[in-house]
């Protein structure tokens, strides 16, 4: 879009990037033994990566983005899910003359990102960028946690509507779109929607992290407004044939799952003080499962909780990293999360960085990339 055509929607624009950080605050399967001992007492220690922060800074069109969860689809190839993302259709590499799509998407080639290539895509509507999934002014979708089933990929998303509050917008529910072709350029995919259980308790589901544990697909997801974790599963098999509507949910005070039309209100949470937005993962040196945020827009340090089992119990979240960005009271970071499929490191995190001030969001460019940090695990 041209300058004066921004200008004229820098309010609403500046609602929608900074609404995409306050949903992230708001809070190949694997084989496991049945019996997992407790795992040994660990911290975790991280340091910026410079190096690898380069590969998002790479493309003369992608000029930044949020969310940034990733998948691994195998062959070296690592899937980047975006949320909010600033596309130039030329080749100024100037924010002003960019469209903002709701989500776009990229392939990693090569799974150390500081040495890695990456290519980006999006949607086209009217020989302009739009969103890669979906595409609307009264409601669209920010990607949630995905992954890779057999031959098959599935992606969740978050259902955005607008609506009268104050900051123009709400939480509406989840999509999920299931590709038969992942080993595809993303420009060339199957993508088929899926019905999914209507959930109408403000809890997001794959919101944060999908994972394959055995013959079950868990996804976690997050309320909202009490910032509870939430956990549902689905069987395999019914997944890869497109099936969502037998969801079950962890109930953790019963300890039990219960199907999801034989839920009578609200299971008790996983845990709490979650972010919509956090990555889970089983870490096989620790035997453990890893889940990382950031703490809240307030303290966005990255943090991290582990359990033993995909249920729990878990721990409570230990800070490990203070991004540099924090000493800027001036901008936002959010959207911490672990990315299992990346190498360079014991640990790979990234974060987003965004600003309330919309001309340095659209002139400085150092901002509204997601930032890496690499990690390592320290005995106690």
């Amino acid at each position: 879009m041209t300058r004066e055509n921004l200008s004229g929607r820098r309010h609403a624009l500046l609602l929608c990037l900074i609404f995409s950080a306050v949903i992230s605050w708001w809070g190949c399967a694997a084989y496991l033994p049945a019996d997992i001992p407790a795992q040994s007492e660990y911290t975790i220690t991280a340091v910026p990566w410079p190096e690898a922060d380069a590969l998002f800074h790479s493309d003369q069109h992608w000029l930044g983005g949020d969310g940034a969860y990733s998948v691994d689809l195998g062959g070296y190839r690592v899937l980047w899910l975006f949320g909010d993302s600033f596309i130039d259709p030329g080749i100024t590499r100037d924010r002003t003359n960019a469209t903002v799509v709701r989500n776009s998407l990229a392939v990693q080639h090569g799974t150390d990102p500081s040495t890695a290539s990456i290519t980006f895509y999006w949607g086209e509507k009217d020989h302009m960028p739009s969103s890669f999934f979906g595409d609307g002014d009264e409601q669209w979708f920010w990607p949630g946690g995905g992954t890779l089933l057999a031959d098959k990929l599935i992606i969740f998303l978050m259902k955005i509507q607008r609506s009268d509050n104050e900051l123009g917008f709400d939480v509406a529910g989840f999509s999920a779109v299931l590709i038969d072709n992942p080993d595809s350029a993303p420009s060339d995919w199957n993508v088929t929607w899926l019905a999914v259980p209507k959930v109408g308790s403000g809890i997001v589901i794959g919101s944060a992290s999908v994972i394959a544990v055995e013959e079950y697909l868990y996804a976690f997801g997050a309320d909202g407004t009490a910032h509870d974790a939430y956990l549902v599963r689905w069987k395999i098999s019914d997944v890869l044939k497109g099936e969502l509507m037998h969801m079950q949910w962890w109930e953790g005070s019963h300890n039990r799952w219960v199907r999801h039309d034989e839920l009578a209100g609200r299971p008790a949470p996983l845990f709490s003080s979650a972010q919509m937005e956090f990555t889970v993962h089983y870490e096989p040196s620790r035997r453990c499962f890893l889940q990382v945020q950031t703490m809240s827009l307030t303290d966005p340090c990255l943090s991290y909780r582990t359990a033993p089992q995909i249920t729990g119990p878990w721990s409570d979240p230990k800070p490990f990293y203070d991004p540099p960005e924090k000493k800027d009271s001036t901008l936002l970071i959010y959207a911490g999360k672990s990315h299992r499929g990346l190498t360079g490191a014991d640990l790979v995190f990234t974060y987003a960085v965004n600003s309330m001030d919309m001309d340095r969001l659209l002139a400085d460019e150092g901002i509204y990339y997601p930032v890496f940090v690499r990690g390592t695990f320290s005995e106690q």
